[in-house]
């Protein structure tokens, strides 16, 4: 990666993707939109890619994005992929007592949750008939000026169609005054209290740090090679044929220097439950 012009408006850059085709990128320094993108490894045409082609692409988009903000400090990040933002959320999240997560949290958790019977088995039944359609749920978070929570939004349901929700799911809130500083995505997962969902939360900010690193191309630092559901959209890329190796959503899956590191280890009464239910979500 190498920057290789500059105007008042625009940054020019090369990158080599893990094919090691080279892409000519020109990126505007006000919001990371890519106003020029040339390479010649793929067809330029998008149709005529392989998924694999045009994943390699997006990588390439995303790191020089990703380079601008890291080495100039330029606000070239999407709203809902800033990492230094959803490391603070996650941090923020950890550092709740359980009446305030309780506060800030509790519809998501009634949303996506559901208690155990005293026998520690899970009542998939009536979880899967409570979803309604939805196979998941996210909720907004924003953070005051010293990184501490300042308010969630309304819990909504992703709800996949043929078109439209994915835009719909990229979409900030048309009311709020500014962008959250995260989008927490979280599929239904059968959960006795609250506590320890909210370990869940916060595992799932780690998880979205992980789909971050993995979107650019490149391995996540080590503390974030854990496997779960971060963001939506990436769970559903994973899932897709030809454009990556492994499903990091799996909490089954092989791969490599990859862990759960959920500490469900902790609660032995609950984690086979747990991983049954999740298990239904392996594809």
């Amino acid at each position: 990666m190498k920057i290789t012009g500059e105007t008042d408006d625009l940054l020019g850059l090369s990158v080599i993707d893990n094919n090691g085709v080279e892409h000519v990128v020109d990126i505007r320094k006000s919001n990371g939109e890519i106003t020029a993108h040339n390479q010649d490894g793929y067809p330029d045409n998008t149709a005529n890619r392989t998924p694999e082609n045009n994943e390699h692409v997006l990588q390439a988009r995303r790191y020089a994005q990703w380079h601008v903000y890291e080495e100039r400090g330029y606000d070239t990040l999407r709203w809902d992929e800033n990492l230094p933002r959803i490391k603070a959320v996650g941090e923020a999240i950890e550092g709740l007592s359980p009446d305030e997560f309780e506060e800030y949290f509790g519809a998501f958790y009634e949303a996506v949750a559901e208690s155990l019977d005293t026998d520690g088995s899970n009542r998939l039944a009536g979880l899967i008939s409570s979803v309604q359609g939805a196979n998941a749920h996210y909720i907004d978070v924003w953070l005051d000026e010293t990184d501490s929570i300042e308010k969630t939004g309304e819990v909504q349901p992703i709800i996949p169609s043929n078109e439209g929700y994915e835009d719909d799911l990229e979409s900030p809130p048309e009311d709020a005054e500014r962008v959250p500083d995260a989008r927490i995505d979280l599929q239904p997962v059968p959960l006795p209290s609250i506590e320890l969902f909210q370990q869940l939360v916060v595992h799932q900010t780690r998880c979205q740090v992980r789909d971050f690193w993995i979107s650019m191309g490149e391995e996540p630092p080590e503390e974030y090679r854990v496997l779960g559901f971060g963001k939506y959209k990436f769970a559903a890329r994973y899932q897709m044929d030809g454009r990556y190796e492994y499903d990091y959503t799996q909490l089954h899956a092989d791969i490599p220097g990859y862990t759960v590191g959920l500490g469900l280890e902790d609660h032995p009464e609950i984690e086979t439950g747990v991983k049954e239910f999740l298990s239904l979500f392996d594809t």
